[in-house]
């Protein structure tokens, strides 16, 4: 027999996810057919159809969905304690999270296979080699914030240029002028009140009090004003790199001859 007639190994059939779930009773036969009905116009994923149409738990799916790839799903046993990233917005944007080490690999937890294949090179030039375990989002969002909650709010104390943040303003050559104005308003008041009778003090209180008010507010206008004439002078940065996943908008576009295909277009 020659090299081109023997047998070719067969690749194992993947079970479908629906009949895993209908399987294990997390999901029902009309449940399955309302999601495989909406995938035949959406072309979205069947998991991500049950989720959002509530057709079966996101833990469920996530279980169901390890159980067809072969994969783990992620054991809060093994999360880590601390993970220290110079980069952590790349795990935020990407839904993913390093969740666990052994002595090999590292365990990265996500929730859509595609995705993680799609940045395992940056993954692993990040952290080395790593394989993925199956987590929800909500999981992966509590890890997040677990572990990169210092490094998130020193982040937004600084993702501002200094230049257009009030963090350069100082307040202590501010303290003086304030102090001396403060005092001198309360002695005109205090003067206001010995010298004149009740009724006009009051109106000239009163009076001094909406003068101040407008001063301020124009001279807050006008520093408002000059910070945003200030502001366009920088140069545009560059935002962060776009997640692999979009999120999933409806646009709604009026059609010629709407009304002869609407019947299409509707399920």
């Amino acid at each position: 027999m020659s090299a081109s007639q023997k047998t070719q190994p067969i690749a194992p059939v993947r079970q479908p996810l629906g009949q895993i779930l209908l399987a294990s009773g997390l999901l029902s036969k009309s449940g399955l057919a309302t999601a495989l009905k909406q995938q035949k116009t959406t072309k979205s994923p069947l998991g991500e159809i049950l989720i959002a149409h509530a057709l079966s738990p996101e833990t469920s799916v996530i279980r169901a969905l390890a159980t067809q790839s072969g994969k783990a799903v992620a054991n809060t046993n093994d999360a880590v304690g601390t993970f220290e990233s110079d980069d952590p917005m790349y795990w935020i944007t990407q839904a993913i999270i390093p969740w666990g080490r052994d002595k090999v690999k590292w365990q990265v937890a996500a929730s859509d296979q595609v995705s993680f294949e799609k940045q395992r090179g940056a993954i692993e030039a990040k952290i080395g080699p790593a394989t993925m375990v199956w987590a929800s989002r909500a999981e992966i969002q509590n890890r997040q914030q677990e572990l990169f909650a210092p490094q998130l709010a020193k982040h937004a104390e600084t993702c501002v240029p200094a230049a257009q943040s009030c963090r350069g303003l100082k307040i202590g050559n501010l303290r003086a002028p304030f102090f001396w104005i403060s005092m001198a308003a309360f002695a005109l008041i205090g003067f206001l009140l010995w010298s004149l009778e009740a009724w006009r003090a009051v109106f000239f209180l009163c009076l001094i009090i909406a003068i101040a008010n407008l001063i301020a507010s124009t001279v807050l206008k006008a520093t408002a004003l000059l910070f945003s004439m200030h502001a366009q002078t920088f140069p545009k940065t560059t935002l962060y790199g776009l997640p692999d996943v979009l999120p999933k908008v409806s646009i709604l576009i009026p059609l010629y001859k709407e009304k002869d295909i609407a019947s299409q277009l509707i399920v």
